[in-house]
């Protein structure tokens, strides 16, 4: 039986759209997300590991059996956002960890 994960979290994921001069216009509707995961900050030697530019923004890690999604400028998908402790954190990464056993994703996400 799988360990479930610790608390509900929300987010947002925006509609499709096209990048226009580095700015990004969604196409239609933000979509609310709802699921269950578990939050952890990132430890100093995790946030060396940033973006440059995000390395001095709060950043974490989420655990979740959730698929959420980076930005992709090539396909105009924007980055899911997920909302922690009344602050959205913009998805940078999305890792899957698939073993057969407590498949899950590790989500690395920026203020």
């Amino acid at each position: 039986m799988a360990v479930p994960f610790e608390q509900a979290l929300t987010g947002s994921r925006p509609a499709a759209g096209t990048y226009v001069n580095g700015i990004f216009l969604a196409s239609g509707t933000t979509t609310a997300l709802s699921f269950r995961g578990t939050v952890r900050p990132l430890s100093p030697q995790e946030m060396l590991t940033l973006p440059e530019g995000r390395i001095y923004n709060q950043a974490v890690t989420i655990y979740t059996e959730f698929q959420l999604q980076v930005a992709d400028p090539d396909t105009g998908i924007n980055a899911d956002t997920v909302n922690w402790l009344g602050d959205d954190f913009e998805v940078i990464s999305v890792d899957p960890h698939m073993q057969g056993f407590l498949d899950h994703y590790r989500v690395r996400a920026v203020r």
